[in-house]
């Protein structure tokens, strides 16, 4: 009998059920499409570990009859549709406000750039400077100035 596929997840080891351990291949090789190279490792790793997570928590999904059954008003196969739906909340539930917060993060982290370029460029900064010490692209710098590219007919 097979043992299942050991993993790391931060401080611990966990198994993966031997009978997911085929489809966690699969998605290791997606992922690792997904995020190849060594500046994409800490998405690599973060994915991976939520997959691993989900296929070791995730409770079997009920039958595809089940979830059409559930759909039409069967009201037992509602019960054990409705079971495995509140499991896997309890599950993603922490990555959407995981995600949520980080969204925010990134929201305030913007807004916070855009009046500092703004600030700088109005005090004497090249577009061009500015934006590489942000670690953005010129253009990004003039369109939070208001500013608009020539169109084509302009540039000739």
């Amino acid at each position: 009998m097979a043992s299942g596929r050991k993993i790391r997840l931060g401080a611990k080891v966990r198994t993966i059920p031997a009978a997911k351990a085929s489809r966690f291949d699969e998605i290791d090789n997606t992922l690792r499409e997904l995020y190849p190279g060594s500046e994409r490792d800490h998405e690599y790793q973060s994915a991976i570990a939520a997959a691993a997570t989900y296929l070791i928590d995730a409770p079997k999904p009920p039958t595809s009859w089940a979830i059409r059954s559930a759909s039409r008003g069967n009201s037992a196969s509602a019960e054990s549709v409705e079971a495995w739906t509140a499991e896997l909340d309890a599950i993603l539930t922490p990555h959407a406000q995981h995600l949520a917060d980080a969204r925010a993060a990134l929201d305030a982290a913007t807004a916070a750039a855009r009046a500092l370029a703004i600030l700088a460029t109005d005090d004497g900064l090249t577009e061009s400077a500015t934006a590489q010490l942000l670690g953005i692209d010129r253009l990004t710098v003039r369109k939070w100035r208001g500013k608009n590219d020539r169109s084509p007919a302009e540039k000739q």
